[in-house]
């Protein structure tokens, strides 16, 4: 399995929070970035996509949250102040990286700094949050895993809900805005997460997993396994 980077680790915005971005922008539609990045085209102007990005990201660094003002010093020698965040390629565009939003993210200045040791290609973890520090992680797992574990909760996805998809006749996990999709979860010792992660990998086909915000674990937030293209398992 391809444990997630850091990318992966940010949660995913929910369909709230991007209609309030779709409006703040002016936009029919924005969406978040992926993980990944993309290396596609952009249907939009840099200016027009830079700004969107930001409001999106609420003018605020998606991985450690800040969102500081910095004042500078015009031409024309007037003061002004701006939001002291900045627009990062997660694919970089020497390498075909897009300017779209699947391949933009805020980044305050520090955090955007990091990046340069890593080829622009990622954000090296340097500082360790306080998450780190706990003893367990909690997943969301498939009912039929849930039923043959002795320590399965419940826990709500916020912002998703579950649509029959008519073309394939499977069941998807769709954003859907004031949604509240109520899934197993499993909280899973630090030491264990190895072996357990192994397991989804084996059985389930899972590829890597992202972070989703939800009400009812510890944390605010529940990991959910993905497989090769990107599709829940749940």
């Amino acid at each position: 399995m391809n444990i997630p980077e850091l990318y992966s680790e940010i949660p995913r915005l929910t369909a709230t929070e991007l209609h309030v971005a779709e409006r703040v922008a002016g936009l029919e539609h924005v969406y978040d970035f992926l993980p990944g990045g993309d290396s596609g085209k952009s249907l939009l102007s840099w200016s027009k996509m830079s700004r969107a990005v930001l409001a999106r990201d609420s003018y605020s660094c998606r991985i450690c949250g800040k969102s500081s003002l910095k004042s500078f010093t015009t031409s024309s020698n007037t003061r002004n102040v701006h939001f002291d965040v900045q627009v990062h390629h997660i694919v970089p565009r020497k390498e075909s990286g897009s300017d779209s939003f699947l391949n933009l993210i805020t980044l305050c200045e520090s955090c955007h700094h990091k990046t340069y040791k890593n080829g622009y290609a990622g954000l090296p973890k340097s500082e360790r949050s306080l998450e780190d520090f706990s003893t367990k992680m909690s997943f969301g797992v498939p009912e039929d895993y849930a039923i043959k574990s002795n320590n399965s909760t419940r826990c709500r996805l916020i912002d998703y809900a579950r649509s029959y998809m008519q073309a394939s006749g499977t069941y998807e996990i769709i954003g859907m805005e004031g949604s509240l999709l109520d899934i197993p979860s499993i909280s899973i010792e630090m030491s264990k997460i190895s072996e357990f992660t192994g397991y989804f990998e084996k059985v389930y086909g899972a590829n890597s997993y992202i972070k989703v915000k939800a009400i009812g674990t510890r944390s605010g937030l529940v990991r959910i396994f993905i497989d090769s293209e990107g599709k829940p398992i749940l």
